[in-house]
């Protein structure tokens, strides 16, 4: 998946405002560390640069990814939800 430059400013800016939401919901998260790395996230997932099957996270030809600060692994959830990992409803649940 390869997008343009535009497509990933907006999709950064989606991303970053359903976080929030997350965060401000469970009134629990760390937006700091999560906010930090949402142009990373979406460069690595919409830009084009790892290898995954959307809607399939099993797949075995995928690329990982791994986040060494805790706090901000939950911004990957909107990632995952928005990729058909899991309905976005579950977003909900955070918290």
């Amino acid at each position: 998946m390869h997008h343009n430059l535009d497509f990933l400013v907006k999709k950064a800016a989606s991303l970053r405002k359903t976080s929030f939401e997350m965060i401000a919901s469970a009134k629990q998260g760390h937006p700091g560390s999560v906010m930090s790395q949402i142009e990373i996230l979406v460069a690595l997932f919409y830009g084009g640069i790892i290898k995954f099957e959307q809607g399939n996270p099993e797949s075995n030809l995928r690329d990982r990814i791994i986040i060494s600060k805790g706090h901000a692994t939950m911004g990957l959830y909107p990632i995952f939800a928005d990729l058909g990992y899991f309905e976005k409803k579950e977003l909900d649940k955070f918290g």
